[in-house]
């Protein structure tokens, strides 16, 4: 019996064949032959076999650049969160968040579930893109809400290499296994995140945030876990899938405190540069912050 099959270099060769043969149901494919490579893998532990697999991508795929991201897609946290987030279904029972486990999952989702022009618009409009997280987005706002503003400013695969390595030593970041509370919670977090990017990116305050968005979102997403993140309601947030108009507000005041400090601290300075230094993260989280009004729904006591 095989188990775990995978395809280390071929992937699209593979899907290219498949959908022409679906859309062409005339297309004679009896005479396509794919060379294979079969390398089996026996008596190896979890964490060891883990390894080699991904120095046997890494090696097979020397032609082009391979990912630290893409390695890890069968690690087990990715795989439970893959499962996760396809049961999870949002309150409304028809829409859903993806979790792009492995690169272009969502392209091909699209392609295999949607078979006409009406079904490919009723999945886009279920799990829209802006719904699709891929593990680097995951490792982004994991690590914000971790309060690792710094690291998160390396940006990509340095972001996400660090994410696993602290997912590797014992420090119990997160549950394991993941559960359904987990992911809402986490969920409701990207959420936050991705409301406090939008409202610093509109045109009106773009007089007030004029470079660095991605970086004052992150660090204000820090500041926010660190003072506010044992009192935020993350359920209502996943109940509603959106943050109110009240929570709003306090979060661009505390976007434009974040963005203030920033300006002092390096003026004129690239602030994606200068949000890696880790001696920036101890001055933005002694900031003068507004305190929260009592209106904010998000908020406990």
């Amino acid at each position: 019996m095989l188990k775990g099959l995978q395809i280390v270099n071929g992937g699209q060769t593979t899907s290219s064949i498949y959908f022409a043969a679906r859309e062409n149901r005339t297309l004679d494919l009896g005479n396509v032959m794919v060379p294979a490579k079969i390398i089996v893998l026996k008596g190896a532990e979890e964490l060891g076999r883990e390894r080699l697999i991904a120095n046997i991508s890494r090696f097979a795929n020397s032609q082009n650049a391979v990912k630290t991201s893409d390695l890890s897609a069968n690690r087990p946290f990715h795989v439970q969160l893959e499962k996760l987030a396809n049961e999870t279904w949002c309150p409304d029972g028809v829409g859903r968040w993806f979790y792009e486990r492995a690169s272009g999952a969502y392209q091909v989702m699209l392609l295999r579930e949607g078979t006409t022009p009406a079904q490919k618009k009723k999945i886009a409009d279920a799990i829209p893109t802006r719904r699709k997280l891929s593990k680097n987005d995951v490792a982004k706002y994991h690590e914000a809400w971790r309060g690792k503003p710094a690291q998160v400013a390396l940006a990509g695969e340095k972001n996400f290499a660090a994410f696993m390595a602290a997912l590797d030593d014992g420090s119990a970041i997160v549950p394991e296994p993941l559960d359904a509370a987990w992911y809402r919670a986490m969920i409701a977090k990207v959420i936050v995140s991705k409301t406090v990017e939008a409202l610093i990116k509109t045109k009106d305050a773009k007089a007030v945030f004029r470079q660095g968005y991605a970086n004052i979102a992150t660090y204000t997403v820090s500041v926010v876990a660190e003072r506010l993140g044992d009192r935020i309601d993350f359920e209502q947030i996943w109940k509603r899938q959106r943050v109110s108009n009240e929570f709003q507000r306090l979060l661009y005041d505390w976007a434009t405190e974040v963005n203030r400090i920033f300006e002092q601290v390096a003026p004129g300075r690239q602030i994606s540069e200068v949000a890696k230094r880790p001696e920036i993260w101890p001055k933005v989280r002694a900031g003068t912050y507004s305190a929260p009004g009592g209106d904010i729904p998000e908020l406990g006591g």
